[in-house]
């Protein structure tokens, strides 16, 4: 399913209807607002807009992840783990020319179900992969993951896992994220190994997008946050704003609280699943119009 997306001027012109903004990657951001667009809260009435905060690149020298992944498969056990981090980190991956069928019978750990699919789509076996379940109503992140693997890791039967995850401009190709769930691993005992196949980066935004931007941060448009490192991109993008009317909803305390502290007016936190995220966008506008 394609998203409906309208070919007319900025929802933000007077007489038009709430302008929604999908903040994630142009790679997710499709996919994921069908899966919006779907959900029992969507209103038709709702203009979407695509407008990724984090831009996605292969990473300079391949070779470096290729020969770590091939090192790590040679010493893995059956038990032992990929991590994911996203739904990049897979195909960056694939992009290796690794192969699903090449890690068997080993697990590939994911904290979303982006994640998840992209990992059916490279062949993994759904039996293979673990994640968070959406009908536990868990987060979807490193916290929930761990509790899935848990008990895998106390028995000993995953000893060694490899991290899949990106890397920044200016970080020479080393991998950058959260290294809560490194830290679990290795207070147990655990082989760990991390690897970038992508870099994030800044997207590129011409003068038309910031203005729109700009003004969409006063005009009641709803933001969809679904990392810290979108909001920080934002604000370098567009420079000091006055975000007290600014609306978002955020898919992760951490990220609400990287709103709040940039000083956005409104702040709703919400699970990542899209039916949640639509019930919460019909939550605000409701609150707007009062």
């Amino acid at each position: 399913m394609t998203p409906r997306m309208p070919v007319t001027a900025p929802a933000s012109a007077a007489g038009m209807s709430l302008q929604v903004i999908v903040t994630r990657p142009a790679e997710d951001a499709g996919p994921w607002a069908a899966r919006l667009q779907a959900a029992a809260a969507w209103s038709p009435d709702w203009q979407l807009r695509l407008w990724p905060l984090i831009g996605i690149r292969a990473v300079a020298d391949p070779e470096v992840p290729r020969a770590a992944v091939h090192e790590w498969r040679s010493a893995a056990r059956a038990g032992d783990a990929m991590m994911f981090v996203s739904a990049n980190a897979v195909r960056g991956w694939a992009a290796l020319q690794a192969t699903a069928d090449a890690m068997a019978p080993r697990q590939a750990w994911a904290v979303g179900p982006s994640t998840v699919e992209a990992l059916r789509q490279a062949g993994w076996p759904s039996g293979s992969i673990v994640a968070p379940r959406a009908d536990q109503n868990d987060n979807f992140d490193s916290e929930a993951l761990w509790r899935q693997v848990e008990a895998g890791i106390l028995s000993g039967a995953c000893r060694r896992v490899l991290i899949v995850r990106g890397s920044e401009e200016g970080s020479g190709g080393q991998p950058v994220g959260r290294d809560w769930l490194t830290r679990q691993l290795l207070a147990h005992g655990v082989a760990v190994r991390q690897i970038a196949t992508y870099e994030r980066a800044r997207p590129v935004w011409d003068d038309a997008r910031r203005q729109a931007a700009r003004l969409a941060l006063t005009d009641g448009s709803i933001w969809l946050m679904s990392s810290a490192m979108a909001v920080a991109q934002l604000g370098v993008l567009l420079g000091e704003t006055d975000n007290g009317r600014a609306q978002a909803i955020a898919t992760h305390d951490r990220i609400a609280q990287t709103l709040r502290a940039a000083g956005w007016g409104r702040v709703q936190l919400s699970h990542p699943d899209p039916q949640a995220v639509a019930a919460s966008i019909k939550s605000l506008a409701y609150a707007r119009s009062t």
